[in-house]
């Protein structure tokens, strides 16, 4: 039937079969550690942006007198060099002027840190305090 090479390599081919299932399995689980940055640890949570949309079917059963928002709010962080019109509109206190007025002028210069923001008109220091934790480059 078979010799005994060709049970050895059908063996060695088998473990190494259950011994790469085996590692694939470890990398699903596998978690990233925090990141630093100038002193910072980043947050590895992904982006994700609930419209009021979603939250209004669990707030009407509460209030259904409550009137519908179409604010977005954001949970985690964005790139304002790479961000999207509708992205920047989930940041808290930017409206499409706003928006639209960062896409300018990161097309002038791209932003190198949260502290380039405040070369757009109507981000003051009040805003970027606002905004810097919702940054990220």
């Amino acid at each position: 039937m078979f010799s005994r090479g060709e049970w050895r390599l059908l063996g060695l081919c088998a473990g190494l079969f259950l011994a790469g299932t085996g590692w694939r399995s470890a990398q699903a689980h596998l978690t990233l550690s925090p990141l630093e940055v100038h002193g910072q640890a980043l947050n590895w949570q992904p982006l994700s942006v609930e419209t009021s949309d979603s939250l209004e079917s669990r707030s009407d059963k509460r209030d259904p007198n409550r009137l519908s928002s179409k604010k977005s709010k954001i949970s985690g962080v964005l790139n304002p060099n790479t961000a999207t019109l509708a992205e920047l509109q989930t940041l808290p206190g930017v409206g499409p002027a706003l928006s639209q007025r960062i896409v300018e002028a990161r097309s002038q210069r791209p932003f190198r840190n949260a502290d380039d923001l405040d070369r757009v008109k109507g981000i003051g220091p009040a805003k970027l305090d606002k905004l810097r934790p919702h940054l990220l480059f």
